[in-house]
C-alpha cells in the first residue's frame, strides 16, 4: 500500500505528463490526422495537395485537419506562392517523444 507521500509524489507526476500528453494524443486521435502525421516521418515538409493525394482525401478536408494540428502545434505553415507546406514543429519534447516511438513502432513492424 502505498504512503500519503508516495500518493502525493505519483499524482503530481501523473498529472504534470497528462496535461502535456493529452492535447497531442487527442488531436491525433482522429485518423487522417494520425495518418498525416505518420506522412511527415517519409518528408520532412508536405504540401496541402501532396498529403490529399496520398492520402485519398480531398483538398479542403486535408486543409482543415492541417488547421488542427497546427492549432494544436504540432505541425506549422510555410506559404510558398499560393500553396500552403507544412512541417512538424521540432521545439515540442513532447511531439518529439510521440514521433519517436511511431518510429520505433515502424521499425519493428518492418522485423
Amino acid at each position: 500500500m502505498f504512503s500519503k507521500f508516495e500518493i502525493a509524489r505519483i499524482t503530481k507526476q501523473l498529472s504534470g505528463r497528462s496535461k502535456s500528453f493529452a492535447p497531442i494524443f487527442y488531436v491525433l486521435g482522429e485518423q487522417n490526422r494520425f495518418r498525416i502525421l505518420q506522412l511527415f516521418l517519409f518528408k520532412k515538409d508536405l504540401c496541402v495537395t501532396d498529403i490529399a493525394n496520398i492520402l485519398n482525401i480531398s483538398v479542403p478536408a486535408t486543409s482543415q485537419h492541417l488547421k488542427v494540428l497546427e492549432r494544436s502545434g504540432v505541425t506549422e505553415c510555410e506559404r510558398r506562392g499560393q500553396s500552403c507546406c507544412y512541417k512538424i514543429r521540432t521545439d515540442n519534447k513532447e511531439l518529439r517523444a510521440i514521433i519517436k516511438m511511431i518510429k520505433q513502432t515502424v521499425e519493428n513492424n518492418r522485423n
